[in-house]
């Protein structure tokens, strides 16, 4: 299942925009509008954003249940583990 949310688009002045689909608007990377770009440039820049919203939406719903996993049975970890002694 392809699961793009970036797409490539060539402007009037034969440059490339690089915007994210869902808003319609420029993608901005580092706080700066992916515009104003020769074609190579947008095409690798196009499958990298789309392959990092792809990894970060993956890590956000497995990762996500095996963090909060993780962090349970940390907890009961701890609890079970000696505390170290108190100096007097």
């Amino acid at each position: 299942m392809c699961e793009n949310r970036y797409d490539r688009r060539k402007e009037t002045d034969g440059a490339w925009t690089i915007f994210d689909i869902f808003m319609g608007m420029p993608a901005r990377v580092n706080d700066v509008e992916q515009v104003g770009l020769e074609i190579e440039q947008a095409d690798v820049l196009v499958d990298f954003l789309n392959e990092f919203y792809t990894m970060r939406r993956a890590a956000s719903v497995h990762g996500g249940i095996a963090t909060r996993a993780a962090k349970a049975s940390q907890g009961s970890a701890r609890k079970a583990m000696p505390q170290p002694a108190q100096r007097q």
